[in-house]
């Protein structure tokens, strides 16, 4: 999602799951016990609040949230001559009128004057992304407090509590922007289906217990990730104090910046060769895509089954599942053969890219749900948000990175596959 609402994880990616209890949720997944699963949308993603003065104002970054958000004007103008001009306006008109058909009273409980924000996502079929939704749609996620003092675990309920209120007044509002029919929705349920009696579960069973091997089932992800920088930065001469400072950075950040550990503090008085192999592994977006690569067969296993229980589910903004699933396999494919023409010609990275999701996604046939994943809570009232998000995740990568290249409808037709 990115933006103001951050990161929403994949379980790989939540160093303090033990692999017991990602076989739980998984088995829980597969068992369609996960209740309050959401369909996870496929649009461009807006923040919302109503200040004192009853004004909605928007923000699509910290910056914009800071500064208590753009006013309509700036907003408007933030989009002129935009390729996404339409969708973020006339979605933000249509959100507006139905948010102005409540009563004061209500604006002003739910937004704190302010201090809270809706997460929204505007989906416009004209200026779809990866799925061509049939309608114009706005999905609400949810309420974020961004007031000044620190969110107590009270006020994370209330301000539950005040999203479910505003869901309860504004879910199945419908607005005319021009010509346009909108569509206003709070998040929508997603049946899981009960995949546990085929061998689905027991094959991402198997492969997290062999991947977990060396640190056993009972360890978290982060003990194996710090298992595997121990033996490299040991490798490579690293002391043991400066290894423990290392690893709370990459694994704690906030607890390391409260200590002051830094990785300029880090590299103070390392040979030059040390100093890089610091900066590789403790700076913020190094040692993301470090701790990607060596989580990349435990996130492999998930993405395996989540395409698995996928696979079918109907998306609740899709009219014709199987003619949309057939529209983004037919894009899929034209966009593989047209990276291998750039790869041809000399672009190498274009083969990498295509050789990496490839390698997850498996078989074109994969993609095979009109839904981009679904999201959910575990367990239910922690406020840990998990996505499992399947074949759609590679298919975005691919296609997303074709229509950069100069990938469009006009040239498909001449692409040979």
């Amino acid at each position: 999602m990115g933006g103001v609402a951050g990161h929403m994880a994949h379980l790989s990616e939540d160093t303090d799951l033990t692999f017991n209890e990602i076989v739980s949720i998984l088995s829980k997944v597969a068992n369609a016990e996960i209740t309050n699963a959401t369909e996870k949308v496929d649009g461009q993603n807006l923040f919302l609040t109503v200040d004192t003065a009853g004004e909605i104002r928007t923000a699509r970054n910290g910056g914009d949230v800071k500064k208590g958000g753009m006013t309509t004007d700036e907003y408007i103008s933030k989009w002129m001559g935009h390729p996404a001009e339409n969708a973020f306006t006339n979605g933000f008109k249509a959100v507006s009128a139905a948010l102005r058909k409540l009563s004061q009273e209500d604006l002003e409980a739910i937004f704190a004057d302010g201090q809270r924000y809706v997460n929204m996502e505007i989906m416009y079929p004209s200026n779809p992304n990866i799925i061509l939704y049939s309608t114009p749609n706005i999905v609400l996620h949810g309420l974020q407090y961004f007031g000044d003092e620190d969110e107590t675990p009270e006020m994370r309920q209330l301000t539950k509590q005040k999203f479910i209120k505003l869901d309860s007044l504004i879910d199945g509002a419908s607005e005319k922007v021009g010509e346009e029919e909108w569509a206003v929705n709070g998040p929508k349920l997603v049946a899981l289906k009960n995949i546990a009696d085929g061998s689905v579960l027991e094959d991402v069973r198997s492969k997290i217990e062999d991947f977990a091997a060396p640190v056993g089932m009972n360890a978290t992800v982060g003990d194996y990730v710090e298992q595997v920088v121990k033996g490299y930065a040991k490798q490579v001469g690293l002391s043991d104090d400066i290894i423990d400072k290392l690893i709370l950075l990459m694994l704690s950040p906030e607890v390391a910046k409260e200590q002051g550990i830094s990785v300029v503090n880090l590299k103070k008085g390392l040979p030059k060769e040390l100093q890089a192999t610091v900066s590789n592994l403790g700076s913020k977006t190094k040692s993301r895509k470090y701790i990607a690569s060596v989580l990349k067969p435990l996130e492999v296993a998930i993405s395996d089954f989540a395409i698995e229980v996928l696979r079918g589910v109907k998306s609740y903004f899709v009219s014709d599942n199987d003619q949309e699933v057939a529209r983004m396999r037919a894009e899929l494919e034209q966009s593989i053969a047209y990276l291998k023409n750039l790869q041809a010609s000399g672009d190498e990275k274009m083969g990498e890219l295509i050789d990496v999701q490839l390698a997850k996604l498996g078989d074109i046939e994969n993609v095979a749900s009109s839904m981009e994943g679904v999201v959910f809570e575990y367990p239910p009232g922690s406020d840990n948000i998990y996505k499992l998000t399947g074949a759609f995740a590679m298919a975005n990568q691919i296609i997303g990175r074709a229509r950069r290249s100069g990938m469009t409808e006009e040239n498909e037709d001449e692409i040979d596959i």
